[in-house]
This record gives structure tokens, C-alpha cells and sequence, in this order.
């Protein structure tokens, strides 16, 4: 296991010792972005909760049509990856002190714009009336379709005299379709659809399903006169510090340690992506009533996945039940509607949201204060267990809460605090601070009630979309001796005072991370990393015939290694290794990765981006992830255990002007001797199979090949 574990390191030390004669500038891209995106699905239990599609959207949008440094509001700043308020109001400063920047190399002067943030906006940014086309009309037709092609259970003929009779309703194919028309950056009108896999398309009003078994739409108007934003259809709301009202833009602990903490105050954005538990429905509209006082108002009625029962089923004497005498569990949030009972959860209770917001603000200071109304048409009585105790029941809740976002001279302070109906307390504040060229620093502490509930939020937090029964206290620190080097780590400490899943009793645990960052020239850069993750969990032992439940303390540590450069005009590389160690009571794990990424471009028009990995995790809790290249619009950042390899290969091209065709191809190959057997006896009773998966997604085999294809058009 050794030889298994040190062979790796081997071959990365060799791989860079040959590249290092190569070493080139190199063009940023979404560096900064994919690493924070990916330390938070590391680092966090926000899972499929977050979407970042605006993200890249606003990224997109930015790339193909500049924005301009002089005119830009804050709140198209803070889509810049890499880029914090202290960012913001010293370019602010400069352009009021020095006038307007005459070229963007001039950034070098502004306080706290390092080469490395400069790179990493670079490709969105430009200087001058000619970076940002306006009065003109752009209109997208984006087309996606995936498929995974092994045979999966769930499409197969299921065998009735077994009992096996559980199929997916509709086809293994995924679609995505999406019309966007764009006029400068005043109006935004799209119309976007999608089915997953086993759903089906059917045309059915009465179930809320068009064609498509997710539609959404918008018509936004932006910066018009003194109305800030306005949104019909589909839209989301970041505001404050993400207590109340956020989801789909933020991020939390990463490697950047200082400038991912602080969530962006954004407002109200339109809606085109496809989570289908992230978006509210109605109309939103922000005013400037005067010169620093803006006004927000919206109001959202949108259908939620919710298990549906009769009262008379229900064993809960207190249950609020609705006329037709029903009542519901907690809400569903995957968006899938594959299965019979997938399907008859659908859709099936109603969220009326309705609220406002009041925001004073200036070029250093921001004080808000937002209050909203939720309500179901069905009462929410999900079963009780030990640890949901706290959680929301009933049809009614109210949020109120208050926000304040400062800067004074180098430092930015900012916080929230906001109560719900059940009189819990939600609190989370902090700074950032710029002491001087080479040291950053943070702090930010949290405090969440159990009785704090709130549905729509994503806050700084262990589990930043669940912010209940929690406190804790983080502190960051970024250093940067020269302009080669960089020195950044956080240690963040946290307790609960309730039961929670997992944990039969309160708990407590913390987190460090230590980051060491060379960049010997521009862009390119050799990185070493070590986070360790310590907590509490659950054990059970079984005497006699009572089973005793105690906690036991879990660390999870990761040790990576990751390298990247160019080669030449057409060739870039990164290499990385990561090792895991996992350790639960008398349980161990320990797992490593290794992969090759190179991208070439094949000409102006057209692009060639593939990695082979290798990976040897047993275990499940030794999983390591890594962020993959994937088509514009989707991400892919897979769990890597067991044992075997990973490639993927992408396409990217233009053929002809105004299209836009992806194609790619991944595929994770298991070695025999890593896998169980199939041992279910409805698959093949007399010729045991390794299966992938399990349920109605197994495959028969030691591979799985997942395909995808997208065109855009643009007018």
C-alpha cells in the first residue's frame, strides 16, 4: 500500500521537474472560481443547494461583452472572481482622486490590486465607452443533451414474477433548452426548460407541466431611471449577509481564506437555471425613492415537492391541515420526477412569499433592513425524529432582519441579524481587513438559534443552507511576502448545542487549512495544501439486546499538491496529487488521486480540453473531489473512491460565426477487485455481476460513460 500511496508523488514530481524548463505566461481563465467552488463542496453540506450557474452566466456575459471599470455598479464588481468590497472602494477612491482609468494595467496602482487579482479579471474587464456595447439586441439559443451510455436498471424491462416492477416514467436522456435576448444591460428576457433523466415530457396544465418538466421564465428591466431592477417571471434576491434571503451566489471557507467569506449583497437578479428549489415566482422590483435610499418589494407564489397525506392518516392530533383535510412532510428538493412517487409529490404545495426591503446606502456604508411573509397551503409535519425536534412545522413563518455592510479606511465590517416567527435568533457579523500590502485578515463569528428558521438562505455557516443550532468562530489570514509568493490558512471552530443528523448529542468540532502559493510568473503557479476537518459522530455498539450510542471523534485530512502552466501558445497543463486520511474510533481509510490536465487549442476557433486521473480510495469517506472542465451552464465536481481511473475529453468549437458547439465525453472505469458483486437475484442469479450504483441506477459493469452535447446560437 505503500508503493501505492508514494508512486504517485513520484510521478507529479517528475512530470513538473519536466515542465519547469517550459514555464510561460499563461491567460487566466476561472481559476480563482473553479478552486473556490470546489473547496466548497469539500468543505460544506450545501450539496445540490447552491447553484452557480449565475455565476457563469454573469462570467459569460462579462467575457463576450467587457465590463467597463469606470461605470461599473458594485454589484457587477462583485461577480469578479477573486474581487472583495475593500476591492471595490479603493477603485472607487482611485477613480476619484486620479479620474478614470486610461488602461487597466493601471490597477497596479490601485490599493489591494495585486498581479493575481488583476489576471483573474482580466478577461471579463476593459477600460472605456467601447468595453460594454450598448443599445444593441443579443439573443442565445442554447440546446443541451446528455446521456449516460451504459444500460441503467431504471430503463430496463422490469420483471413483474419477481416483484420487480419500479421503472423510471420517462426516457435516460437529459434536455436543456434555453432562449435568452439581452438589450445592453437594461432588459433580459429568457425562456428556459429542462428534463433529467427518466422524466418525462408531457403537455398536462393541471400538473404544471408544459412539455418540459421544469419551465421558467423572466422579463427583467435593469438600471432604468430610478428603477434599479425589475423582474416578472423568475428571479432570486440576495440581500444582507444571506440570513433571509440568498441562494446561488456566495461561497464560504476555501483556499482564499480571506475573500470568499463575505456574502454579496447583490439584490434582486433574474432567474434562468434549473434548480428547482432555489427561485421565487412573481414580481420583484428595487426603486431609488432618493439619492442613497432604495426601496425593494416582491411578492412569490411558486409550487413545491412535498409528500401529501390525509389527516386521517396522520398520527399528529394537532395537525393544521388544509379544506380538503391534507397535510404535507418537509419539502423535497431534488427536482427529480422520475419514479410513481417522484411524480405524485410534484408539484404539490403551494409557497407564497411576500416581503420588502428597505436599503440606505453610500459609497461606504450599506444599512438594510428586509421582513417577509411565508406561508403553504399545506401544513409542513415532517416525522418527528431526534434530530428535527427544532425544525419548522406548521404553514406560517415571518422573517425580520437587519443588515449593515461598512468600510473605514482599510478595514470592512459587516453583519446580520434577523428573527423568525418561532422567536429564534439568527446572528452572523464579521470584518475584513487590509492592514497593510502583505496581510490580510478576517473574522467572522456565527450564532444560530434551534428555534431559528429560515428557507431561503445561504449564510456564512458549517451548513450554510440549514442555519440552525450552530455557533462558531473563524478566522483567516492571507500573506503575501513577495509578489511570487503567498501564504493563506483559516481555522474555524464550531459547536452544537443540539442533536443533529448524525449526532445523537451536541457536538463540536474545527477545521484548519494551511496553503503555501507560488506563482513564478504570470499565471503560472505551483500550490501545496493541507486541511484537516475534525468533528463529532455518531457510533453505535450493540450489548445484549440494547444498543448503547456514543460519539467519537472523526478527522478527515487532505494533502494536495497541484501545479499548473503553459507549455507553449497552444498547450497548458496542471497536474495535481491529493492524498486523504480518514479516521472514525477504531476505523480507518486513506485514499489518493492523481491527475493530468491539458488543454489545446487547435486553432482560434476551436478548443481541446481532456484529463486522465487515476484514484485509489476504498472507502467512501476517503473520497476525494476535483473540479472538471465541463460545457458552459453545468458543473462537475465528482466524489473519486475506489479504485480505477477517470478521463474526460471536451470539444469546444466554432465552426461558423455566432455557433457554439460542446461535445464531451467522460468515463470512470473501476478495477474488478474494488467493487461488490451483484448480489441482487432480479439482475442474474447464476452469473454475479459488478454492478455500479445501486437501485434503479445500477449498471452491470466496471464502467460508466456519461456524454454530453450543447450548441448555441447567438444573434
Amino acid at each position: 500500500m505503500l508503493r501505492k500511496i508514494l508512486s504517485p508523488l513520484a510521478a507529479f514530481l517528475l512530470c513538473t521537474s519536466a515542465l519547469h524548463s517550459v514555464w510561460a505566461q499563461v491567460d487566466s481563465t476561472d481559476e480563482t472560481f473553479n478552486r473556490a467552488l470546489e473547496d466548497l463542496i469539500q468543505t460544506t453540506d450545501a450539496g445540490g443547494d447552491v447553484d452557480y450557474t449565475f455565476i457563469t452566466d454573469q462570467l459569460d456575459e462579462f467575457r463576450r461583452r467587457k465590463l467597463n471599470l469606470n461605470t461599473a455598479a458594485p454589484a457587477q464588481l462583485r461577480a469578479l472572481p477573486g474581487i472583495t468590497d475593500l476591492h471595490i472602494a479603493a477603485l472607487a477612491r482611485h477613480i476619484a482622486r486620479y479620474g478614470k482609468l486610461l488602461s487597466i494595467f493601471e490597477l497596479q496602482a490601485v490599493q489591494g490590486w495585486d498581479e493575481k487579482t488583476i489576471h483573474a479579471v482580466q478577461p471579463y474587464v476593459g477600460i472605456g465607452d467601447l468595453a460594454m456595447l450598448r443599445g444593441t439586441w443579443r439573443t442565445d439559443f442554447t440546446q443541451r443533451q446528455a446521456f449516460t451510455a451504459e444500460p441503467q436498471r431504471g430503463y430496463s424491462t422490469p420483471n413483474p414474477e419477481l416483484g420487480d416492477t419500479t421503472r423510471y416514467a420517462g426516457s435516460s436522456t437529459y434536455a436543456y433548452t434555453r432562449v435568452r435576448a439581452r438589450y445592453g444591460n437594461n432588459i433580459s428576457i429568457a425562456l428556459t426548460g429542462e428534463k433529467d433523466k427518466g422524466e418525462t415530457m408531457r403537455w398536462n396544465p393541471q400538473r404544471n407541466q408544459f412539455g418540459y418538466d421544469f419551465a421558467s421564465a423572466h422579463v427583467a428591466l435593469q438600471n432604468y431611471g430610478r428603477i434599479e431592477s425589475l423582474v416578472v417571471g423568475d428571479y432570486t434576491i440576495q440581500a444582507g449577509q444571506g440570513m433571509v434571503l440568498s441562494r446561488g451566489l456566495g461561497f464560504g471557507k476555501g483556499s482564499g481564506a480571506v475573500t470568499t467569506v463575505k456574502q454579496p449583497n447583490v439584490g434582486i437578479r433574474p432567474y434562468s437555471s434549473v434548480n428547482e428549489a432555489l427561485y421565487l415566482r412573481g414580481f420583484a422590483t428595487t426603486i431609488r425613492v432618493f439619492k442613497n435610499l432604495h426601496a425593494t418589494a416582491f411578492a412569490s407564489r411558486t409550487a413545491r415537492d412535498a409528500s401529501v397525506t390525509d389527516v386521517a392518516d396522520s398520527t399528529n392530533s394537532e395537525t393544521v391541515t388544509n379544506d380538503d383535510g391534507q397535510t404535507s412532510s418537509d419539502l423535497q428538493l431534488s427536482g427529480l420526477h422520475r419514479t410513481r412517487s417522484e411524480i405524485k409529490n410534484r408539484k404539490t404545495v403551494m409557497e407564497t412569499l411576500v416581503g420588502g426591503r428597505i436599503e440606505y446606502k453610500t459609497g461606504v456604508l450599506t444599512v438594510g433592513t428586509t421582513h417577509y411573509l411565508q406561508r403553504f397551503d399545506l401544513s409542513l409535519n415532517k416525522s418527528l425524529t431526534y434530530y428535527n425536534q427544532f425544525d419548522f412545522r406548521g404553514n406560517t413563518n415571518y422573517l425580520n432582519s437587519v443588515d449593515i455592510d461598512a468600510i473605514f479606511q482599510n478595514f470592512n465590517f459587516f453583519g446580520e441579524v434577523a428573527r423568525s416567527k418561532s422567536g429564534g435568533i439568527g446572528a452572523v457579523g464579521g470584518f475584513l481587513a487590509s492592514l497593510n500590502r502583505t496581510l490580510d485578515v478576517t473574522m467572522v463569528a456565527r450564532n444560530y438559534d434551534k428555534e431559528f428558521h429560515t428557507s431561503h438562505a445561504f449564510a456564512f455557516a458549517e451548513r450554510p443552507t440549514t442555519l440552525q443550532n450552530e455557533r462558531g468562530l473563524y478566522t483567516g489570514v492571507l500573506v503575501k511576502p513577495t509578489r511570487q509568493w503567498s501564504i493563506s490558512g483559516y481555522l474555524d471552530q464550531y459547536a452544537f448545542a443540539q442533536p443533529r443528523f448524525g449526532v445523537y448529542y451536541p457536538s463540536h468540532g474545527h477545521e484548519f487549512l494551511a496553503q503555501v502559493e507560488y506563482i513564478p510568473r504570470r499565471n503560472t503557479s505551483v500550490y501545496m495544501r493541507f486541511r484537516s476537518d475534525n468533528k463529532e459522530e455518531n457510533v453505535a455498539t450493540a450489548e445484549a439486546e440494547s444498543q448503547i450510542r456514543y460519539l467519537v471523534p472523526t478527522q478527515r485530512d487532505n494533502f494536495r499538491v497541484h501545479f499548473r502552466t503553459k507549455v507553449s501558445d497552444k498547450v497548458q497543463l496542471a497536474t495535481r496529487a491529493e492524498w486523504t486520511w480518514f479516521r472514525k474510533d477504531t476505523a480507518r481509510q486513506r485514499g489518493v488521486m492523481v491527475y493530468q490536465d491539458v488543454v489545446y487549442r487547435l486553432g482560434m476557433q476551436a478548443k481541446l480540453t481532456a484529463r486522465y486521473a487515476v484514484f485509489n480510495a476504498p472507502g467512501f469517506d476517503a473520497r476525494i473531489y476535483a473540479y472538471e472542465n465541463d460545457v458552459l451552464g453545468a458543473f462537475s465536481i465528482p466524489p473519486y473512491y475506489g479504485i480505477g481511473s477517470r478521463y474526460y475529453i471536451m470539444l469546444t468549437a466554432k465552426p461558423v460565426e455566432h455557433v457554439e458547439i460542446w461535445l464531451r465525453v467522460a468515463q470512470t472505469r473501476y478495477t474488478a477487485g474494488s467493487i461488490d458483486r451483484n448480489s441482487d437475484p432480479n439482475t442474474n442469479r447464476y452469473a454475479p455481476q459488478y454492478v455500479l450504483g445501486s437501485g434503479l441506477e445500477e449498471i452491470r459493469g466496471l464502467s460508466r460513460t456519461d456524454i454530453k452535447l450543447q450548441i448555441r446560437v447567438s444573434f
